[in-house]
């Protein structure tokens, strides 16, 4: 696979790199890329190194464990708006775990983690994002009942195009 990928051009940080220019189409934030390619380390297993600027702000894990609920619904809103938009756009962000994505001191949400898929259809989206949240209930518990509520408004925006950010009938 190692060498098979890399004379296919096949690597993590080109495909991070491809979703960070779908997410930054569609107007969400990112961390600014500043270089991506193959490493030569034949030791790394991904053989790929991705660069990206430094960004302040805490992670959702953070900023809502330290948080009242109505900030909590707050944020839980915007990010399913945002992940709605992605999907309104022909694609899902692959792993928008409360890890992978910051809120910076303007309150605004910056995806650190750009991995994406192109999808088929809203069925075929639906399918990949209860896929994805699937496995964010951890064993102990931690951050379940957020990830099952972003999940449902995810899938609720979803499901009435009346609901979603932009307007756009979704098929």
């Amino acid at each position: 696979f190692l060498i098979r990928d890399r004379l296919l051009f096949q690597f993590e940080s080109r495909k991070e790199r491809t979703g960070q220019k779908r997410i930054e189409r569609v107007g969400l934030n990112v961390a600014k890329n500043l270089g991506w390619g193959i490493s030569v380390n034949p030791f790394n297993e991904l053989f790929c190194v991705f660069f990206s600027s430094i960004v302040t702000g805490k992670t959702v894990h953070e900023a809502i464990k330290e948080s009242d609920e109505r900030y909590r619904q707050e944020v839980l809103v915007n990010i399913a708006d945002c992940m709605v938009k992605c999907v309104e756009n022909g694609f899902v962000i692959r792993d928008p775990n409360f890890w992978n994505i910051l809120i910076d001191e303007n309150g605004d949400i910056i995806w650190i983690d750009t991995g994406t898929k192109k999808t088929l259809s809203k069925k075929h989206a639906i399918k990949i994002i209860n896929r994805v949240f699937s496995g964010y209930c951890t064993p102990d518990k931690t951050f379940c009942d957020e990830s099952i509520a972003l999940r449902e408004l995810v899938l609720g925006r979803l499901d009435c195009a009346t609901n979603s950010p932009t307007g756009k009938e979704l098929t």
